[in-house]
């Protein structure tokens, strides 16, 4: 069972439930006011009220929104938006964090909080443009849970559906019921018949609805009975129960839906009671008002497409009967007017407002606060500026690694830009056109003309050479070095791996390049970011718990940064947006959905450089022994740096709040947080300690 539910979450990822609860939510605050509005105007023709429950209707079934500067819910947005963001694993949107400028003046630094919609996009590339921050969620290409959540989603999936299958047959059990009763029906009109087997006279059906009376009515009652079907027939009030019957069976769980649905049936049978006194030339309230006590049947029939006459509230059908009057063209009007304003400002969203940039915000909070003279602000704006400028201009040169070890193996550059290694060589990372299980303790030639070298502790290494090539060497089992043009998992799952021993080029006019894993990231001179390899979604081997690139697929452009480790990667384009994707089992992603990100995510813009690391991007290792035991918790962070100057970070160690991560060697608990938040240079060199 556990498994079962377990295997409901992650194959329903894709946060259905979560938003069709959050427009449950929504149209529960329009299902209390419409109730409130619904007693103003309990003397006001019936049609006004059934009317306004279309606006309920509308808000449970259809998945577009509407936005207007009218919308009521301008006045609820902070309650709204919470109430939106009560989602089991993804958020999209925008938190402010306060942060403090050199001056020790607050301002807010706007860091996205996303999710994955969880889609996978292979062709669509995000453009670098602001509009791009709060649309991530459609960016990632499936979205997975912790296995507890999966089982939590998963129960919550298999009770909802256990819910609407079970109101969807007693629907069905209900009309074949009613069907088998009208089989032997006499027609004495176009689609009216006479029945012995019923009780109630109702109108069945969709696209061709037929009106069957009992044979125990008279002619009198007949007459007032098909005048009033007919009525629901001409306002297609048998489409309009099917769509709310609909809604009941997707929303079952919320009382004010089942509330809706009784009282629209209610003022339905109402308003279609006017309407035929209406249509009459004399009073016949007190003859139809014993029709209708004498086939009421006092309760609500849960049927998807039937209407019966003897449905809803008898007594209060009857009061509403006995009162009806005429309304003048005054009561008319101004009900109308009345009922246009609620439905324009409940079936609309509030428009969003778009954030000011960061220094706009910066300078507004200065002048409020400082009144400093123009000229002295100026020179600051201008420093800052030159700050900005400087970082990405020098960004490219400071990320070059010249110096790269672990436990089993040491990277050197000298500074003749010779690459040199030594460690060990079992899947043919020194490049020596050999594989074997010694160990190199001496420095041995890779190559010539290196500028740039990366590793990862899966035992493969990449190189970049002055003439922007990128070439690879070593375990090429996830498909990093991409030789080989279809994966074989028996293979993999058996022990074997591919291995290359001499380099294998892997791009060119390359201009910076990281390892993951068991993935590889590549800058590129015109700008665009590529990938290509594996990323494992909870740790293990198998080929569905993967997102595999055979080839390389470009995911981004106009980037100047690229960055990574072990678990996640990260990319700081021309624009001073930050973007992330990988395993964000930390929240070290910036996204609050802690599960694999396979496409680019935004999580933060106004940026002049990002790491996923240390500080300094080239750490010096003298020997394999300084790394000896030493797994860097870098790989589970990422750290930006506003154009301010401030330091912002998210994954572990950050924050107050424990939760469940899975690292290397398994699942362990740990403060974490995928909120970025400020912290100074001290604190984030402490976040590299030992485990």
């Amino acid at each position: 069972m556990t498994h079962m539910l377990q295997w409901f979450g992650t194959f329903y990822s894709d946060v259905f439930l979560v938003k069709l609860f959050n427009r449950s939510v929504t149209a529960g605050m329009i299902i209390v006011v419409l109730i409130a509005v619904r007693v103003l105007l309990r003397r006001a023709p019936k049609i006004f009220s059934y009317a306004l429950w279309g606006i309920v209707l509308f808000r449970l079934l259809c998945p577009i929104s509407i936005s207007t500067g009218f919308s009521a819910f301008r006045l609820l947005s902070e309650p709204v938006e919470k109430a939106e963001q009560v989602q089991l694993a993804v958020y999209d949107g925008i938190a402010d964090v306060p942060t403090l400028d050199r001056n020790g003046a607050e301002t807010d630094m706007d860091v996205q909080k996303r999710g994955s919609v969880s889609q996978k996009t292979e062709t669509a590339m995000p453009e670098v443009t602001e509009s791009r921050i709060g649309q991530n969620a459609a960016n990632s290409w499936k979205t997975k849970l912790s296995k507890k959540e999966n089982r939590i989603l998963g129960a919550l999936y298999l009770v909802w559906g256990m819910g609407v299958l079970l109101l969807l047959c007693v629907n069905m059990f209900s009309m074949i019921q009613l069907r088998k009763k009208t089989r032997a029906s006499l027609q004495i009109r176009n689609r009216v018949f006479l029945c012995d087997e019923i009780a109630v006279p109702f109108c069945l059906g969709i696209f061709r609805p037929q009106i069957y009376l009992p044979s125990s009515l008279t002619p009198q009652e007949r007459e007032y009975i098909i005048l009033h079907e007919k009525h629901h027939i001409k306002r297609l009030d048998h489409i309009i129960k099917l769509a709310a019957f609909l809604a009941l069976c997707l929303h079952w769980f919320n009382p004010l839906v089942w509330i809706a649905y009784i009282l629209a049936g209610n003022d339905m049978e109402m308003s279609c009671d006017e309407a035929v006194l209406k249509q009459m030339d004399r009073d016949i309230r007190s003859e139809y008002s014993a029709s209708l006590l004498h086939l009421a049947t006092g309760r609500q029939i849960i049927v998807g497409g039937g209407l019966s006459f003897g449905e809803g509230n008898p007594k209060q059908r009857i009061k509403n009967i006995m009162r009806y009057r005429k309304p003048s063209f005054l009561l008319m009007g101004a009900v109308l007017l009345v009922c246009a304003s609620l439905a324009v400002c409940l079936l609309t969203d509030p428009e969003e407002k778009q954030p000011d940039p960061v220094n706009e915000t910066v300078v507004s909070e200065k002048q409020e606060k400082t009144e400093p003279d123009a000229e002295e602000k100026t020179e600051t704006d201008a420093q800052s500026e030159l700050d900005a400028q400087t970082i990405l201009a020098e960004s490219k040169g400071a990320a070059y690694i010249r110096n790269a070890g672990d436990a089993s193996n040491l990277y050197k550059i000298d500074a003749a830009n010779t690459l040199w290694g030594e460690g060990r060589n079992n899947y043919g990372q020194l490049a020596q056109n050999t594989q074997d299980y010694g160990f190199y303790n001496d420095p041995v030639k890779i190559a010539e003309h290196v500028i740039h070298v990366d590793f990862s502790q899966k035992g493969f290494m990449v190189f970049l050479t002055e003439d922007h090539k990128l070439y690879g060497v070593g375990n090429a089992g996830g498909g990093a070095l991409q030789q080989y043009d279809s994966f074989d998992w028996e293979m993999y799952l058996n022990g074997e791996h591919y291995a290359i021993s001499t380099p294998y080029l892997l791009m060119e006019d390359v201009t910076y390049a990281v390892c993951g894993r068991d993935d590889v990231v590549a800058l590129k001179e015109d700008g665009t970011v590529w990938t290509w390899g594996t990323v494992y979604i909870n740790g293990g081997y198998q080929s569905s718990d993967v997102y595999f690139i055979e080839k390389p697929k470009q995911i981004l452009k106009n980037a100047v940064v690229i960055t990574g480790g072990w678990f996640h990667h990260a990319a700081l384009l021309l624009d001073g947006t930050v973007w992330t994707w990988g395993y964000n089992s930390a929240g070290n992603c910036g996204i609050v959905d802690r599960t694999v990100i396979g496409e680019p995510v935004c999580v933060a813009e106004n940026a002049v450089m990002v790491w996923t690391g240390d500080l300094g991007l080239d750490p010096t290792y003298e020997t394999i022994a300084e790394y000896e035991g030493f797994y860097p918790m870098q790989y589970n962070n990422t750290v930006i740096q506003k154009a301010d100057g401030s330091l912002w970070a998210c994954g572990e160690n950050i924050g107050t709040e424990i939760h469940e991560i899975q690292g290397a060697e398994g699942w362990y608990e740990a403060v974490s947080s995928a909120v970025f938040q400020r912290i100074d240079s001290m604190e984030y060199f402490l976040l590299n300690s030992e485990k």
